[in-house]
């Protein structure tokens, strides 16, 4: 069974729109994918109508150049007021260089919509992370290598957990984390004191560090 391909772009037309052989791209490209439930893909700035659009599933689908990032700014630039007038999303992939990556790609600029649900314009470099940690979460496999106290601490308090996940995520920045929680400096201290005491979670030299901050992060 074949594969289903989001797209049908034709050489010639590739050539007459961007000027350059689809075989031998001279230029990188990205996929562009605009949330949009209608087929009817509007004049959205001068800038996209150099480009090749088509609509896919949800998306409206753009094969833009990104060879300056002068180019990717203006794009952002036209694009934020239709963005922000119609309440959806938009997601930018990498770069590529061969057309037959391009479904690999337009996987990555929907990838940034769902993974930047709070922002309007997402590119997918800023969600590379997140989206690797997602993978690793699908092998069931690995949770015999998480931490096996952190694993018990995320189900059984879950205050807790988010309190040590944050702290790593800030760096141990006591100030930033107390903060981000809205709780007193001392209820952070408390906290962090009852996770080495009662659940024995120490990370004092870079090893047990990482080991601690990975498994906060694949646990949930």
């Amino acid at each position: 069974m074949q594969t289903k391909r989001p797209w049908n772009i034709f050489n010639q037309s590739i050539k007459n729109r961007l000027q350059f052989d689809p075989h031998q791209l001279k230029r990188p490209l990205s996929v562009l994918c605009i949330k949009a439930p209608t087929t009817n893909i509007q004049p959205l700035g001068t800038i996209l109508t150099r480009f090749i659009s088509f609509h896919y599933d949800d998306y409206n689908v753009y094969m833009v150049e990104t060879s300056s990032p002068v180019i990717t700014k203006t794009i952002i630039q036209e694009l934020a007021p239709y963005l922000i007038r119609n309440k959806t999303s938009a997601g930018l992939s990498n770069s590529f260089t061969h057309l037959h990556q391009f479904n690999q790609f337009y996987q990555q600029a929907v990838k940034a919509i769902r993974l930047g649900k709070a922002n309007k314009f997402n590119q997918y470099h800023d969600y590379i992370a997140l989206d690797l940690l997602d993978h690793i979460r699908q092998d069931q496999s690995l949770n015999s290598y998480l931490s096996p106290q952190i694993q018990k601490l995320a189900k059984e308090n879950s205050e807790l957990f988010k309190t040590l996940k944050l702290f790593l995520l800030n760096h141990e920045n006591k100030k930033q984390t107390a903060l981000a929680l809205q709780i007193h400096r001392s209820t952070l201290d408390y906290r962090l004191n009852k996770l080495e005491q009662e659940y024995e979670i120490n990370y004092n030299t870079s090893r047990e560090y990482l080991y601690v901050f990975l498994s906060c992060l694949l646990v949930g």
